[in-house]
């Protein structure tokens, strides 16, 4: 009889069980995960291990989309820009592991954004058939500009989903936001409760130690840590850090240090205590520098993803100036990680940030830079990347009264060059409503 597994990964189970109900119900489009806040960590961990090809057992792909959701016309380009930047990074890993990675998106030209990030997932989906049952993506956006638009939008997208493209949410079930979505159409959304009693699982393992073996300890230690979080008590979280943190050093598990300081400081910025996330995203990248030195190219990703935590506390902070200055350190790492669509959006936002700073010349100097980094991808990629929002913002800077009066006519022809069409602008700007 095999060795009983422990409170965490019982859970991990239990949320195993509650999506495979869901993706063998034919009729279901969309799943309405009820979490409290103590099991939303759990949540964010069982996703994170069936990303994972050695670790996850669901024969699913799964893709987890964590961009704000700021309105209805740009949320799906900003997905589709995500999805695409991923398969990127996912390129050498799937040459190293002998699979095909010459998958290319439908061009989204003349379609509104909802509709082209459908087509592209579709599509992807359909690419690797062989490999998987169903492309499963977890929306999870960091911060929701208004719930009742971010309603409306996830509605027109589940009226929109093929059976084999899931899509799963998590509503709070202390002050939920989507009852609306989810009697509207009660067949296509699946609502579940987690169910997955928080306080037990850490008690018990308070009780038992979790586990002998280190990597069993550091995820004991690692849940505590999320639960602290989950919780707000920001001064439990950083001691549970510590603990994390020594047996990661203590293994040499520079990542695992990175994974510590990544999640501290994500717990700090919702917190609005942006000197301690500040510094906790810059030992985030230190230990990216220090994986990339011993020639792990996770390193790089680490320094990035680190590098654009530290830009979104400046920009959180309303640090406009600093901000403008650390995306233009951003897109020098989105350069050493070979991510050019990340490295036009840290120029698009290098830009942003300093008009709002109100530096207009470095404004435009950094949305030349945007211009020229789309002018790197291949043709084909830019219209997936965040070019046309970065060339409206040099629209915006030409149009100010200060500027030259040939800069709005430069942007327009350049823009057209770049994507092929004088129609260069979002399209969802004149597609209109999602119905």
């Amino acid at each position: 009889m095999g060795e009983r597994k422990n409170a965490i990964a019982r859970r991990l189970d239990r949320l195993n069980d509650q999506w495979n109900e869901f993706a063998s119900n034919s009729e279901a489009r969309l799943l309405r995960w009820l979490v409290r806040d103590d099991e939303l960590r759990v949540v964010e961990a069982f996703i994170q291990t069936e990303q994972d090809d050695r670790a996850g057992e669901i024969p699913d792909l799964f893709l987890s989309l964590v961009d704000p959701f700021e309105d209805v016309v740009s949320y799906g380009q900003v997905l589709r820009a995500s999805l695409l930047s991923q398969y990127e990074e996912a390129r050498p890993d799937l040459v190293a592991a002998g699979m095909d990675d010459a998958w290319l998106p439908p061009t989204p030209e003349g379609r509104h954004s909802l509709v082209a990030f459908l087509e592209t997932c579709t599509s992807l989906r359909a690419h690797y058939n062989e490999l998987t049952d169903k492309l499963a993506l977890v929306l999870m956006p960091v911060s929701v500009s208004d719930d009742a638009e971010w309603q409306r939008w996830l509605g027109a997208l589940v009226e929109r989903l093929p059976e084999e493209v899931r899509v799963a949410v998590v509503d709070s079930i202390d002050r939920p936001v989507l009852i609306a979505l989810a009697e509207g159409q009660p067949g296509r959304v699946a609502t579940t409760v987690a169910d997955l009693d928080m306080p037990s699982a850490i008690l018990e393992l308070s009780r038992t130690g979790g586990t002998s073996t280190p990597d069993g300890q550091f995820r004991v230690k690692f849940t505590a840590l999320s639960q602290a979080l989950a919780q707000g008590d920001l001064e439990t979280a950083r001691e549970r850090a510590d603990a994390a943190t020594a047996i990661a050093k203590a293994n040499n598990w520079t990542h695992l240090v990175a994974a510590v300081n990544m999640a501290l400081a994500g717990g700090f910025l919702a917190a609005k205590r942006w000197t301690e996330a500040i510094s906790l995203y810059q030992d985030a990248g230190a230990a990216g520098t220090r994986l990339k030195s011993d020639g792990d190219a996770v390193g790089s990703k680490l320094r990035l993803q680190a590098g654009l935590g530290h830009c979104a506390a400046l920009f959180a902070a309303g640090d406009f100036r600093q901000a403008g200055a650390t995306y233009e350190a951003a897109a020098v790492l989105a350069t050493n990680a070979a991510d050019g669509l990340m490295l036009v959006e840290c120029w698009r936002m290098a830009s942003y940030c300093h008009e709002r700073a109100g530096d207009l010349a470095r404004a435009w100097d950094c949305g030349l830079r945007a211009l020229d980094a789309a002018e790197a991808l291949p043709p084909e990629n830019r219209a997936h990347s965040t070019l046309p929002f970065a060339g409206e913002g040099m629209l915006r800077l030409a149009n100010m009264a200060s500027a030259p009066s040939t800069h709005a006519e430069f942007v327009e022809q350049r823009l057209t060059d770049l994507m092929g069409t004088s129609q260069w602008r979002s399209v969802d700007a004149a597609a209109g409503d999602l119905g």
